[in-house]
């Protein structure tokens, strides 16, 4: 009668054919990016537009309750925003904006 370790090594070899065999199937029928995905619809993802991608420049509207937030706006044609030749986006906060979105700490040392 053999040892365990001889019984152990058998039974290892036969679970790693059949992992083998396993993957091998796995990565026959599938080619996506995940491995449980069918070709098929792995390329109709690719395919299929997406819908929250917007080719070209996206149409931009003013908001009248963001006008308290900035001292200065920034100017608008044909829906989208011009921005200023001068260093920076051209949007300087408001200083009630400024009170709401700052916050200090006292640091004790």
């Amino acid at each position: 009668m053999g040892s365990p370790v001889q019984a152990g090594a058998g039974a290892d070899s036969s679970m790693r054919s059949r992992a083998a065999r396993r993957a091998a199937r796995i990565s026959a029928s599938c080619a996506g990016p995940h491995p449980r995905v069918p070709v098929q619809k792995a390329r109709a993802r690719q395919q299929r537009p997406d819908p929250d991608r917007v080719e070209g420049p996206r149409p931009v509207e003013h908001s009248d309750w963001l006008d308290p937030l900035f001292e200065e706006r920034l100017a608008m044609r044909e829906g989208q925003m011009l921005f200023p030749d001068r260093p920076g986006l051209g949007i300087t906060l408001s200083e009630r904006c400024r009170a709401l979105t700052s916050d200090s700490v006292l640091l004790r040392g």
